[in-house]
């Protein structure tokens, strides 16, 4: 049974019968939805980590089980923020209490500091208050439930921890008070780390960066590495999120660190429960911090979603979102919060909190199950890797850089978030710091005022790979353009406007017009591209040249050379080695050609330069080449060889039939498609049914009803002719531009698009 990707975070209210549990999780399965997370909060009528509390989860893990659920996850808390137990941590000793230190500014400028103890909150700062806190919680659930960990339970989820609470709950420092996270050893740590006395160095420029990078270090040691060593140990992952992560400055207030943080967690997730799907209004630090440490652990992510509500919340919203999520790395989305019952709306904490998921929706029974199919569609993409993209440093001061990043959404430059001290690949176009100077361009060597600024300048020299426009041609505004290795295109929704817009989408030389519904969101692209025969390179040999160079990308197996026997022997070396024919015919080659040569054993390529050296004075024909090598790879680029990694790039000059099948949604009101298709014979099928060939325009297919509003196996098959096998891609463009065929240089008709995209109308 394939795992549903939405997790309805269980609040347990009242004191719910084993009957009653069975009842709730019952309705959840009948709607497709494998997993649950207990979560212990107000309403709850059982005391927190009692053996009562403990039956119940007894109770939910074994019904669970019972019911095929592939999942349960613990909450480590009761309500939030984690770390206390239901406040019994704090309450044990005095330095388990947080330690705030206390700096009130004087009439003369100094200070008079002291260190104050907060009941309010756990000291995570100290590593055996969390010692205390893991054999309160986690080994208690072990003691109860260890048979499931490592199957049916899978991880725990720790919500909004911090060291850096203040007061009542988030009070900030003032010009007149600071307010900061302290632990008992800082102070010297301080003056290693800058040379002078905490104390004496509260007003210099430098005091808050390092003051974040002595709490990060300790937060990191003292509560992430201690929790997920425990978690390691029992078979599960680590998972919830951190506090505040947006802007900049709350995020350092909370976390010191945020990006050594969010590693901590093996399931790095975040928080969206306001569901904030304008481009204006979306948190994008939040989420690309979050997808900082999904792509450091490799393990996913997940997003706690929704909990603010209103109620009424449409199903596109939220839709909207778990795309949204999972163009961030995020395939596990938590819907907040899924009450047993509503008795929590009377508790004064929760009374304004109020988004069911439950049969008390009225949609619940018709909406639900179709909302996780298409979550799981999500967590898929989610899971790709992504094309390589903008990066953009976190800043070493409090710098915001809330505008860059939405700047760069809204001109479709796809970007990541990576740290100050991380290297960067040569595939990266650009890397951006942004600081109180300004915007620093590392590979342009420029220092910019604005995000504007900076757009303007990668308008002219980082050319995009994609872009959806207008119909006038004016840039789209108010979307996401994500792009992925693979080739897949995410277009999502961004204007909170519930009405279609008319777009075109410019990719690989090709337009495609398309209709993006509001709050809704397309795919392109993510073809799977196979071929039904060995691929062909063509040597390109300069005039009176006996040798041309190739260069290997990858490693490539079962490389054949084939070599002409008619028409002049030839005899040719390759890396100074001479190349005999293995096999008197070239079975790789179309029929015609197979007895006209001979064949060399199988070889493997390295990845590197090789030469290939002409020994004789044998001539080469426009078409009957010297040489041919076959194999399963295509050229990148003029005299690039790589593996063939079936996303259509570098087969212009294969001949032969091109396959591309994917996933497709099918538009609900559309009656037929067509396709840009190179002139080339073309037969589409869908979920493997034939619609039929088209040999000349137009290349329009009709899409029968049973069709229409569903989500299919698309593909679309095409047949070249012979004459691409002739073309050396170093002769590509060339033959590609011209207007006129010609009889000693065919190439007119090669494959301009080797991938292409139907056009709904």
């Amino acid at each position: 049974m394939s795992e549903c990707p939405l997790i309805p975070m269980g609040a347990i209210t009242g004191r719910p019968s084993r009957e009653f549990i069975e009842h709730k999780l019952s309705q959840y399965r009948r709607q497709g939805i494998t997993q649950f997370l207990l979560y212990p909060r107000s309403g709850c009528e059982l005391e927190y980590m009692s053996e009562e509390w403990l039956d119940c989860c007894q109770n939910v893990v074994e019904c669970a089980e019972k019911l095929g659920f592939t999942s349960v996850w613990l909450y480590d808390e009761f309500n939030w923020p984690s770390g206390q137990c239901g406040g019994k941590v704090q309450a044990a000793r005095e330095d388990f209490a947080l330690q705030t230190f206390v700096a009130e500014k004087q009439a003369d400028g100094s200070f008079a500091c002291r260190v104050e103890c907060n009941p309010r909150f756990p000291n995570l700062l100290n590593p055996e208050a969390m010692d205390y806190f893991i054999e309160l919680t986690h080994e208690k659930y072990w003691q109860r439930l260890g048979k499931y960990f490592g199957g049916l339970i899978k991880g725990i989820f720790t919500d909004e921890p911090s060291p850096g609470y203040a007061g009542r709950y988030c009070e900030k420092s003032s010009a007149d008070m600071r307010l900061l996270s302290w632990y008992p050893g800082i102070e010297e740590d301080y003056e290693k780390l800058s040379g002078a006395p905490m104390r004496q160095d509260l007003d210099a420029p430098h005091f808050t960066e390092l003051h974040h990078q002595l709490i990060g270090r300790r937060f990191r040691t003292t509560y992430f590495d201690k929790l997920r060593a425990w978690c390691d140990a029992h078979g599960i992952l680590l998972t919830g999120h951190l506090m505040g992560e947006s802007p900049v400055s709350n995020s350092k207030l909370f976390s010191g660190i945020p990006l050594q943080a969010i590693q901590g967690f093996s399931l790095p997730g975040l928080d969206e429960i306001s569901t904030r799907t304008h481009a204006r209004t979306i948190e994008w630090l939040t989420f690309a911090t979050a997808r900082y440490g999904i792509d450091a652990r490799g393990n996913g992510g997940l997003a706690e979603l929704f909990a603010y509500g209103p109620a009424d919340l449409p199903l596109a919203r939220l839709r909207q979102m778990i795309w949204l999520a999972a163009a961030f790395g995020v395939d596990h989305y938590v819907l907040a919060v899924a009450q047993l019952d509503s008795r929590g709306n009377g508790r004064a904490d929760k009374a304004g909190w109020y988004n069911p998921y439950s049969v008390d929706q009225p949609w619940f029974e018709h909406g639900m199950k179709e909302l996780g199919d298409d979550a799981t569609g999500a967590a898929a993409l989610a899971r790709k890797a992504s094309a390589p993209e903008i990066a953009v440093r976190y800043p070493v001061d409090e710098t915001s850089v809330g505008e860059l990043l939405l700047e760069l959404v809204q001109q479709q430059r796809p970007w990541r978030l990576i740290a100050a001290e991380d290297a960067v690949g040569d595939d990266v176009p650009e890397v951006i710091v942004a600081s109180a100077r300004g915007y620093a361009l590392e590979r342009g060597g420029l220092l910019l005022d604005s995000p504007q600024a900076v757009s303007a300048y990668l308008d002219r020299h980082v050319p995009r790979r994609a872009a959806v426009r207008e119909l006038n041609g004016d840039l789209a505004s108010e979307l996401l353009l994500k792009e992925y290795a693979d080739g897949t295109l995410l277009v999502l929704d961004l204007s909170d406007r519930p009405q279609d817009r008319a777009l075109t989408l410019d990719n690989r030389g090709q337009s495609v017009t398309f209709n993006l519904p509001g709050r809704g969101r397309q795919l392109f692209g993510g073809w799977k591209v196979t071929r039904d025969r060995p691929n062909l390179y063509r040597p390109k040999w300069a005039t009176e040249a006996k040798s041309v160079d190739i260069t290997v990308q990858d490693e490539l197996a079962d490389v054949v050379f084939a070599i002409r026997s008619y028409g002049g022997d030839v005899r040719v070396a390759l890396d100074g080695a001479e190349l005999k024919a293995a096999q008197a015919t070239a079975p790789r080659l179309s029929e015609g050609f197979q007895a006209l040569y001979g064949s060399s054993a199988p070889m493997s390529l390295s990845p590197g330069k090789h030469t290939l050296s002409l020994l004789n004075d044998a001539p080469e024909y426009p078409f009957l080449p010297r040489v041919w090598i076959a194999g399963d790879f295509v050229g990148l680029a003029p005299g690039v060889l790589a593996a063939d990694r079936q996303d259509g790039r570098g087969l212009e000059c294969y001949a032969g039939a091109i396959s591309q099948t994917r996933r497709l949604e099918i538009p609900a009101d559309t009656s037929g498609f067509s396709l840009e298709t190179d002139e080339l014979v073309t037969e589409v099928l869908v979920d493997g049914v034939s619609l039929g060939k088209r040999c000349w325009p137009p290349f329009f297919w009709d899409v029968p009803e049973r069709y229409r509003g569903r989500c299919v196996e698309f593909t679309v098959r095409r047949y070249t002719s012979v004459a691409p096998a002739f073309i050396s891609p170093e002769t590509l463009p060339e033959l590609l531009s011209k207007g006129t065929q010609t009889v000693h240089q065919p190439g007119k008709y090669a494959t301009r698009h080797t991938v292409v995209e139907p056009e709904f109308f």
